[in-house]
């Protein structure tokens, strides 16, 4: 009884073949059809046969022109569902294969390409994305795929090359990845102890973009190890102007550097300035620091309460009641310690960064989302007055 399932299987999987081999339009019909729990036709073809079917399927399946988007769709499936392997041979048959014209080459080799970077076999996929890189059509995605590969690999300096030819109108973050390649490079430098490479690497990562964070940060902890502080609190301060976003990563720093050259004072007004313009509740938590830091304990006070009345807060409410405990000894000692153990319990599930693009979260910032792979979406996240 199992034979002939499998024997009836085999029979209607190679008429299926012959079908779509006859009519291309055939299977555009299905793909436009109601699908089953919205699936794909061909997942459901997958679902139904065992591999010795579909082997029969695949090799019964006339290579044409005509029938070419159905065998790269076969071996998208197998690529997707982790087997490589047969990816890969359906991709190779393909391209060997004297019917189909060099025109029809190039999503072959795209597929392939993909094919080899899933299999970890990079070399292969770079010099096959190489071959496309002057396509019309497939251009840019070869050229998006190389990077990834080059990211992978750290090979910076090819990946700039690479990233220099692609026309920002078509991919709108490539000059934000150009500086974070530079960045790379200028870290690698600092590492090295090339400080004069890395200013210039740093100098170039800023003329690709003035968005990248990174670029302001690495070049303000540079110079701090210098002693030139007044210096790397104007960069850092030109990078809260030209990314506003993050300017809860450029705070602690700018505090540091503010400290060591004894300007605290100077400190102090900027944020209330910056405070006062945009009503960021990260600036609030380092200006109240700043206040105490100069014992202007009341004033600190005042702008909690008036911020947590405005717009309640956990990181502010938790700010408030430390600093109001600290001058009350008995509310300090029975109610303090329970509201604080309240806060932090809320607090305690919660991620300190999020990307922005895919929502990762997690405890540490990265410049390149581990998920994603996207360059400088991953954002600080605080409960805003």
């Amino acid at each position: 009884m199992d034979g002939l399932l499998h024997l009836s299987a085999l029979l209607l999987a190679i008429a299926i073949g012959w079908l779509l081999g006859r009519n291309p339009l055939a299977f555009k019909k299905i793909q436009s059809a109601e699908r089953p729990l919205n699936k794909h036709p061909l997942q459901l073809l997958f679902d139904s046969y065992n591999d010795e079917a579909l082997d029969e399927f695949i090799h019964s399946l006339e290579v044409k022109p005509e029938t070419l988007n159905l065998h790269l769709s076969i071996g998208k499936h197998f690529r997707q569902e982790g087997e490589v392997d047969k990816a890969i041979l359906v991709h190779q048959n393909l391209l060997a294969h004297p019917q189909l014209s060099t025109k029809n080459s190039a999503p072959i080799i795209y597929e392939l390409a993909k094919d080899y970077k899933a299999a970890g076999l990079f070399d292969r996929a770079e010099s096959l994305l190489q071959q496309l890189l002057n396509s019309r059509a497939f251009s840019l995605k070869a050229k998006r795929l190389l990077l990834e590969l080059l990211e992978h690999e750290k090979e910076w300096e090819q990946a700039i090359e690479i990233a220099k030819t692609i026309d920002v109108k078509q991919f709108e973050t490539i000059n934000l990845r150009v500086a974070h390649y530079y960045c790379e490079i200028a870290e690698a430098d600092i590492r090295e102890g090339g400080i004069t490479d890395a200013r210039r690497h740093l100098k170039r990562a800023m003329s690709a973009s003035k968005l990248c964070t990174r670029a302001y940060l690495t070049q303000a902890r540079l110079e701090m190890q210098y002693g030139r502080f007044n210096y790397a609190i104007k960069i850092l301060k030109r990078m809260i102007d030209k990314v506003p976003d993050d300017t809860a990563i450029a705070l602690p720093v700018l505090l540091e550097c503010s400290e060591a050259s004894d300007t605290l004072v100077a400190y102090q007004k900027y944020l209330m300035e910056r405070y006062d313009q945009t009503g960021d509740g990260s600036v609030l938590l380092f200006l109240v620091e700043a206040l105490v830091c100069l014992g202007e304990d009341s004033r600190a006070i005042g702008l909690l309460e008036r911020a947590e009345d405005e717009s309640p807060s956990l990181s502010v409410l938790e700010l408030l009641i430390q600093k109001v405990g600290a001058s009350d000894n008995s509310y300090q000692e029975r109610i303090l310690p329970l509201l604080l153990k309240a806060l932090r319990k809320a607090k305690q599930g919660r991620s300190n960064y999020v990307c922005g693009s895919c929502g990762f979260s997690g405890k540490q910032l990265h410049w390149r989302c581990p998920s994603c792979k996207s360059w400088q979406t991953i954002k600080p996240q605080l409960d805003h007055p």
